[in-house]
């Protein structure tokens, strides 16, 4: 459990820095340059998802809860559609029109999609932090930037685009998930 919780602390402590670190994260830019905080950023969240994996694996698991099995269909929707808002964080779509934050909206989906299907404690701390943090950063985010101003309408094709990745990521990801977790969904 002490890997799961250093590596959630970690997640959250790299990413309070661009909404209530602003200066911390000015002044590493200015000594480091942009390039190298980019990768110290990028190498820290990454350690951050081995601890939390490793954690994961390595805290075992006590029933706290279990739902019916009808809420399985709609959790792996949830999750089905957190991975195609993932994906368009990185394009204009019309999903940014919908949702001002795609890429924390798809975090709080997943997590609400495990919570919905894995009620033992290990899965209730890491995806209810989740959850949580994803949360926290959309207000921190609304509050730092203020009114939102939404992009163009792009063409219909980067939308087809766009869900077509996500499919491939999410069922990329069902395979991959034993090796990751330790834990089958197909």
């Amino acid at each position: 459990m002490v890997y799961l919780l250093l590596g959630i602390l970690l997640w959250v402590v790299v990413h309070a820095l661009p909404s209530v670190g602003l200066d911390v994260k000015k002044q590493l830019v200015a000594r480091i340059g942009v390039m190298a905080y980019r990768g110290l950023f990028s190498m820290v969240v990454v350690f951050s998802i081995v601890l939390m994996v490793y954690g994961w694996k390595q805290t075992s698991p006590q029933l706290l809860y279990v739902l019916p099995e009808v809420v399985a269909p709609i959790a792996k929707s949830l999750i089905y559609v957190a991975f195609v808002l993932l994906v368009a964080v990185g394009f204009a779509t019309r999903l940014k029109r919908v949702f001002r934050h795609p890429q924390l909206t798809g975090v709080l989906l997943w997590s609400i999609g495990h919570l919905l299907m894995n009620g033992d404690n290990r899965s209730v701390l890491l995806f209810g932090f989740m959850a949580l943090w994803a949360l926290v950063e959309m207000l921190l985010i609304n509050r730092r930037e203020g009114v939102w101003i939404k992009g163009e309408v792009p063409v219909v094709a980067k939308e087809v685009m766009i869900v077509a990745i996500g499919t491939v990521l999410y069922v990329g990801v069902m395979f991959l998930h034993p090796y990751v977790s330790g834990v089958a969904i197909l």
